[in-house]
């Protein structure tokens, strides 16, 4: 990974990262809160360039508006939760619809103890190893299929307007 990339992937989704994007654009102080116990400080956003999708994906996630709320143990400085609602313009992924969304973390668990083991692979035997080249290779080859028809009605019509022009100088 770049440093570039790492920079700008550390400014979104780290918690400090977090903070100073939402503070560093129009935002509001929702206040304290609490949340199972926890005091918490909120802050709310609804600066859609604040995440930024970048400039490809744009076109699979075109959001219209979004929203933003972090709130901020006061104690530790840490997340306590965090709101993000959204809605986008009509998705060719979602049948030509607009989309809304909302994500809600809580509950989080900083230094939480893990299990051990819990990230050893565990491989099972009738695994099959996916070859990304074999499979674009098939899925163009189903793309050429599929397009034989196509090609077929083209072609058709074609020889059709030839004849009927022809049909039509003898007249």
């Amino acid at each position: 990974m770049s440093e570039d990339i790492f920079n700008r992937l550390t400014a979104v989704l780290t918690p400090g990262g977090m903070l100073n994007r939402i503070t560093s654009s129009p935002h509001t102080e929702l206040g304290r809160a609490d949340f199972d116990g926890l005091a918490a400080e909120g802050f709310e956003t609804s600066n859609h360039e604040l995440f930024a999708v970048p400039g490809a994906l744009r076109l699979l996630l075109p959001i219209d508006s979004l929203t933003t709320r972090l709130w901020i143990d006061v104690d530790s400085s840490l997340p306590a939760r965090i709101d993000i609602d959204f809605t986008t313009h009509r998705l060719f992924l979602a049948g030509f619809k607009k989309l809304r969304a909302e994500f809600r973390v809580h509950d989080i668990q900083w230094n939480a103890e893990l299990p051990e083991g819990i990230f050893d692979p565990n491989i099972p035997e009738d695994y099959t190893r996916i070859n990304l080249e074999s499979v674009a290779k098939e899925n163009a080859a189903w793309l050429g299929i599929g397009a034989l028809p196509m090609i077929g009605f083209v072609v058709h019509r074609r020889r059709r307007r030839r004849f009927l022009r022809r049909t039509h100088v003898t007249d």
